[in-house]
């Protein structure tokens, strides 16, 4: 008896107007629509993309990443120079090959992360100073941390834009 007022209810009603049963799938969407449904989101990621791009270099030109210049390695469980560049601040502060860290700013130094974080912590254009040992001979050398350099930044986001250059034109001739 339900189903029967169910149904005479349901007769009234213009059959566009209503939305189909449920469980009755719904008609697919043709090939080209799919396509340009496609094409639209992936235009907008693209530009999504490159906001948060521009947002992302703004904010790197605002921070100087602190360098000592002097490649170290984790070797015995000291940090050790295996290169200094000759121009850094370590080799304008004394700092050799072979040089093994102790301490920046008398805070005990074991790991390349606890030696970033000191670094962090002083942050550039500042004096850290470092406690070494040559030799198995102690000394302290005072680096006037730089800024690092970040020029090849520039040819990766160079070659960044070429290449969604090219993925926007295939989309496009697509």
């Amino acid at each position: 008896m339900a189903a029967k007022l169910l149904i005479e209810d349901q007769s009234g009603l213009d059959p566009r107007l209503s939305s189909p049963p449920i469980g009755m799938p719904l008609k697919p969407m043709n090939r080209e629509s799919q396509v340009r449904s496609v094409a639209v989101l992936l235009f907008l990621l693209t530009v999504a993309a490159v906001v948060f791009a521009v947002f992302n270099f703004k904010s790197e030109l605002k921070f100087l990443v602190p360098d000592d210049g002097v490649w170290w390695v984790e070797q015995g469980g000291r940090l050790t120079a295996v290169r200094v560049n000759a121009t850094g601040a370590g080799a304008k502060s004394g700092i050799k090959l072979g040089d093994q860290l102790v301490s920046i700013n008398g805070r005990e130094v074991q790991n390349v992360e606890g030696l970033e974080r000191q670094i962090y912590r002083t942050g550039a254009w500042s004096k850290a100073t470092y406690s070494l040992l040559r030799q198995s001979v102690p000394l302290d050398s005072s680096v006037i941390l730089e800024p690092a350099e970040r020029s090849l930044n520039n040819w990766l986001r160079v070659i960044a834009l070429i290449y969604l250059g090219i993925g926007l034109y295939v989309l496009l001739r697509r």
